[in-house]
């Protein structure tokens, strides 16, 4: 039996657009799975971010009154630089709190 030029042709046209149906449908399933990792890594980093920036501040904060407290010799001084400590140990707890829950919520990041 003769195989024509016309089916060779059939043949190859149906393998190849097999070929491009099946990347087709790795790249959807992993441009998927892309999407649920970026919003993981969003939904972990981004209060992570702001939870850094908090803590910054309230360390600037309590230098800013460390500095001023021995010079000012003010006990409102005192006060305002131990509570930005207590701001900063606030913030660090849920700082922690939040990537530990990160964590949790997908194992897969886990080992990051």
């Amino acid at each position: 039996m003769r195989v024509t030029i016309g089916q060779k042709l059939t043949l190859s046209f149906l393998l190849v657009a097999l070929l491009v149906g099946v990347l087709g449908l790795i790249g959807y399933f992993n441009t998927k799975e892309t999407a649920k990792d970026v919003e993981v890594i969003a939904n972990v980093e981004l209060p992570g971010l702001v939870k850094l920036a908090e803590m910054k501040s309230h360390v600037l904060e309590a230098v800013e009154e460390a500095f001023a407290y021995p010079l000012l010799d003010d006990p409102v001084e005192k006060a305002e630089f131990f509570h930005n400590l207590e701001q900063f140990d606030t913030s660090a707890a849920a700082l922690k709190e939040t990537a530990r829950i990160g964590q949790r919520g997908n194992s897969r990041w886990q080992h990051v």
